[in-house]
C-alpha cells in the first residue's frame, strides 16, 4: 500500500516515514503544498497524511483542490 506523506519538518517527516516504512506502507514524502498537490492528483495512493501548515501552499488548499478535482 502507499502513502503520500506531505510535511515540511525535517525531523517529524523523517520519524513517520520510518515507521511507515517499518509498518509495510510505501512512502512518497513531499515537503510543500504545490508539490503535495501534484503528487496527490497522479494518484494511486491508500492514504494521504497532510501537514495543514505547509511553505508555498497550506494543506486545506490542497485538500480543497483534491476535493474538487473528485479525488
Amino acid at each position: 500500500m502507499r502513502v503520500l506523506l506531505v510535511e515540511d519538518d525535517e525531523m517529524i517527516g523523517a520519524n513517520l516515514q520510518q515507521a511507515l516504512e517499518a509498518a509495510g506502507w510505501s512512502v512518497d514524502w513531499v515537503r510543500d503544498g504545490v508539490f503535495a498537490g501534484h503528487a496527490w492528483t497522479e494518484g494511486g495512493y491508500t492514504c494521504v497524511l497532510l501537514d495543514l501548515g505547509l511553505p508555498r501552499e497550506d494543506g486545506l488548499n490542497v485538500l480543497r483542490r483534491a476535493r474538487r478535482a473528485g479525488i
